[in-house]
Order: structure tokens, then sequence, then C-alpha cells
């Protein structure tokens, strides 16, 4: 497919506004075609370049993801300057972001204390941190923490630690605490990677990139 066009019916005003496009090499099963486009919440608007190591080429994100939890598509592309996200053709495989999905809304009174309960996310754990702030990637190291409480890391209460807070609308941020930082490396066969900060994607080809989009 390299273009397409749509006209009105000759007989009325009308036309067709939105429209799905589905490509199939035999009729039955049928892929759809989606609009090339990073995921939200990756360093370099998703892109990971490729840095050689022990004869192997790495991609690491430039920082931390910021991600919500999910499963993310990961494409490759050879390098090449000024290159497009829709440059992006090869599936390497499935990126699993461990954290809370987002969109989530809670409510707490001011005054009283606030217990949060029902988080929902991938593979969320006991020990998981949350912290109520104006937003999440700024450091407000007075803002009062929770820890999760039960073993599904889906509980959690600030008790009166946050009834001097100002009565308005916080986000409500998720951190997994860590003495070290983790660092997976995934090799170009698997399918399959895991992370909650930087990720790494290992394989022998060199000068080429790595794109995260959502799955």
């Amino acid at each position: 497919i390299t273009g397409f066009a749509l006209r009105r019916r000759a007989d009325a005003a009308e036309w067709v506004e939105e429209f799905l496009i589905s490509y199939s090499d035999d009729g039955k099963e049928w892929t759809r075609l989606r609009e090339a486009q990073a995921a939200q919440g990756f360093p370099n608007e998703g892109q990971a370049a490729a840095v050689m190591y022990n004869g192997s080429a790495q991609y690491v994100w430039p920082g931390p993801i910021a991600a919500v939890g999910g499963h993310y598509q990961l494409c490759w592309r050879f390098y090449e300057q000024d290159a497009k996200i829709t440059d992006y053709l090869t599936p390497l495989g499935t990126l699993i972001v461990v954290g809370p999905v987002g969109g989530q809304i809670w409510r707490c009174d001011v005054g009283r204390p606030c217990r949060l309960s029902g988080l929902q996310g991938v593979r969320l754990e006991p020990g998981d941190t949350l912290r109520p702030l104006l937003q999440c990637t700024q450091s407000q190291p007075d803002a009062p923490v929770a820890f999760a409480e039960d073993a599904s890391g889906q509980i959690f209460d600030w008790g009166d630690s946050i009834v001097n807070l100002e009565p308005k609308r916080y986000a409500v941020c998720w951190c997994r605490p860590w003495t070290v930082r983790r660092t997976v490396i995934i090799n170009v066969t698997s399918t399959t990677t895991t992370s909650t900060s930087s990720t790494t994607t290992s394989t022998s080809v060199t000068g080429s990139h790595a794109l995260a989009e959502d799955a």
C-alpha cells in the first residue's frame, strides 16, 4: 500500500470520516495497519541507539523510563541520519514495563487519613511506593510516602502523614526502591524482556536503532 484516496457519494453529501485498514496474505488472517507512533514515557521519543559492548550492540534509553506499566512492541532499523518513525519496520519483540497502568483515580478527604487500594498494574510487589505530587517528574522530598503493604502491591496507607496537604488534584506517582540499579539485557532472538528503569537490548548488529511502540 503506497496511498489511498476518498471520495464522497456522487448522489449525496455523504462521505467517510474515519476508517481502518487491514492487510492479509491469505484473505483469512488480517493484520491491522497502525500509524507509526513512539510510546509515551520513553526518553528520546522512544528511540534507543546501539552501543557496542564486548562485541555486541546494546540499546539503552538515555534516562529512566516513565512509561506506564504494560506491553510495548520493540521495532528495529539500521542507522540513518534523519530517519523517521515509519522507518522502524522490523519487529524485535515485546518489552514488558513493570509498574502501574495509567488513568486510575482515587479520592481522599482533606484533614483525614488516606488509604488507597486496588492499584492496577503489571507485576506490582510489596514495598513499592506511592507519593502524591503535583507532577511526577518534579521532585518533592517532603511529599508523604506510602509503601505497598500487601503481597500484590495494591494497597497503600499514608495514615495521618497526608492530612496537611492542600485540597487539590495530585498525581499519584509510583516508584520501586532499589539499592542497585538494574539493567535488563535481551538477545535479539528473544521475544520478551522486562524493565522497571533502564532497558538494554543486546544484538550482534551494529549501526542500528530500536524503538518502543505501544503494543
